[in-house]
């Protein structure tokens, strides 16, 4: 069973703000922690499928039945899509995640379809019908020379008529309230709490640094995380410069991934969290 309570930013606020700590302090980057970063970021997994599935029949022209998802890290929805009779596969930088997903997947008698890979640096064998990456794992990416990298590669293992659903928090244009939230997730015997906040953010440099805190909760004890990640920010003005460096892909949509339901949407400029729908173009007939 699991329980999700997204709390207000002042309990974020209130947690770094605490000097002393009465547990252990791991650490360990949030992607060292497989179990705890599947249990943290699967709170939202219902509403994703149904969004992933919504724009499958919508925006895709043909069937889909392969799938694939870059930076997959847990595989936290391709177990779910392969349950569906989806054919999955995936890609993730990090073994400890790679292995984790592979687990699971066998677990439930699928095969070990994630391998350990850059997202900049792919190919597939055979062009896949869809792909996903939900997470902003693409503002991990430093510039634009990596971006273009990665969508070049998606442009390349996507058939025409595919889609790629990219999600990613964009930056108002009015340069907003930084990033503050909290939310806690728990899993038979673990619980987790998690706070992130922006540390701070430059635009000129396009560079936001996040800090990361969990408290984890098992019968043992409690074991606190602690972790700092830098993403490039991005408008969407932003997004749409970039994608012209890839005219093969192009945005046919977006959804609000906070929704209860799919729910597509025009972004606006202080839109920030978002996710892009790309279609590969069709190949012209000669």
């Amino acid at each position: 069973m699991r329980d999700a309570i997204r709390g207000p930013p002042c309990l974020a606020r209130d947690f770094f703000s605490t000097v002393s700590m009465m547990a252990q302090l791991a650490g360990d980057s949030v992607y060292g922690q497989p179990s705890v970063y599947d249990l943290a970021f699967s709170i939202d997994a219902r509403r994703e499928m149904q969004m992933l599935e919504h724009a499958f029949e919508r925006f895709t022209i043909g069937n889909v039945r392969r799938v694939f998802e870059p930076a997959c890290g847990t595989g936290r929805l391709m177990y779910r899509l392969a349950k569906r009779g989806y054919q999955v596969a995936g890609n993730d930088l990090s073994p400890e995640m790679v292995h984790y997903c592979n687990a699971r997947l066998a677990r439930h008698g699928f095969s070990r379809a994630a391998r350990v890979e850059d997202m900049t640096d792919f190919r597939l064998a055979r062009p896949v019908d869809a792909m996903f990456n939900l997470l902003s794992s693409f503002r991990h990416l430093p510039n634009d020379a990596a971006a273009l990298r990665h969508l070049n590669g998606v442009s390349q293992s996507l058939r025409p008529g595919g889609i790629y659903l990219l999600g990613m928090q964009l930056t108002a244009e009015s340069e907003g309230t930084p990033l503050a939230e909290s939310w806690s997730a728990r899993r038979g015997h673990m619980a987790v709490i998690t706070y992130l906040r922006t540390a701070w953010l430059d635009l000129q440099q396009r560079q936001e640094s996040c800090e990361i805190k969990q408290e984890v909760y098992t019968p043992s004890g409690i074991r606190h995380i602690r972790d700092t990640q830098v993403f490039r920010t991005y408008m969407h003005q932003q997004v749409l410069d970039l994608l012209a460096g890839i005219p093969e892909l192009q945005i046919v949509g977006a959804y609000d991934p906070r929704s209860n339901e799919p729910c597509l949407v025009d972004v606006q400029p202080e839109t920030q969290d978002i996710v892009y729908v790309l279609q590969r173009v069709m190949d012209k007939k000669t």
